[in-house]
């Protein structure tokens, strides 16, 4: 076989020529990708507004997980004084039997008792990011092993979404972003110091992991972030309308 590596080509010549378009461990997720990417494309004729469409699509499928887990870290938020109270109440045990600290057994299973009590699933708020990684990795191998995006302009100075953002706008748009999310998102452990260090380290390492990659996938991410900021924002706003409904006295 002799020209462009086109899943329609490769399946005209030979059933399993389709193969020789290395996909990755996800290809069973990368493929389908391809599929909707080429269709919104053929639609609109512009492939970053398949990308933004593709993305809307994910994260619409996505959005129940995601709320649910938004709303589970807000809950844990909430718990988090009566967690403080658990640890100082077992930090003041280990002093008097003379321990340096609490057992630490002992502080995960109040913990998990505590949660348990609430119906608080702690793994709840990172269910969403689990289950979004294997897109992020397929969607990768799908901007990265596709001739169809090879040379496809985004705007302006960006001329192949196969390729790096030659300026680094888009990656410092998703830092940007990121942060406003980080600054959303409720913050369910470790100590005010931790919580601003994680505030800044998470935006600074996604901004320099994605100055490298192709400018489709940055794209995408940066879609999905300001969609789940949206979300996010929905969200909190509910929550306010329905606990200020439940708060004020009937009749009045």
């Amino acid at each position: 076989f002799s020209g462009p590596k086109r899943l329609e080509l490769l399946k005209e010549t030979a059933e399993t020529l389709e193969e020789s378009i290395d996909f990755g461990w996800f290809g069973m997720i990368a493929k389908p990708l391809l599929w909707i990417l080429k269709f919104a494309q053929g639609l609109t004729g512009n492939w970053p507004i398949a990308i933004l469409i593709l993305t809307v699509l994910v994260k619409g499928t996505l959005w129940p997980i995601t709320g649910k887990s938004i709303k589970s870290m807000r809950r844990m938020q909430t718990l988090k004084p009566e967690l403080d109270r658990i640890k100082a109440k077992l930090e003041e045990e280990a002093r008097r039997e003379g321990l340096d600290r609490p057992d630490p057994n002992k502080l995960n299973k109040e913990t998990f008792a505590l949660y348990k009590r609430h119906d608080v699933n702690p793994l709840g708020g990172c269910l969403p990011m689990f289950i979004q990684m294997p897109v992020y990795i397929a969607l990768y191998r799908t901007i990265y092993s596709s001739v169809e995006l090879f040379n496809q302009p985004m705007f302006g100075w960006i001329t192949d979404l196969t390729q790096r953002d030659p300026f680094f706008v888009l990656p410092l748009l998703l830092g940007a972003a990121m942060f406003v999310q980080t600054r959303l998102t409720p913050q369910t452990g470790g100590d005010e110091t931790q919580r601003k260090i994680m505030m800044w380290v998470m935006p600074v390492m996604f901004t320099v992991m994605m100055a490298w990659l192709p400018s489709g996938l940055t794209l995408y991410i940066l879609a999905n972030t300001l969609m789940s900021s949206g979300q996010t924002l929905y969200l909190h706003r509910s929550e306010a309308k329905r606990a200020s409904a439940a708060a004020t006295p009937a009749g009045s």
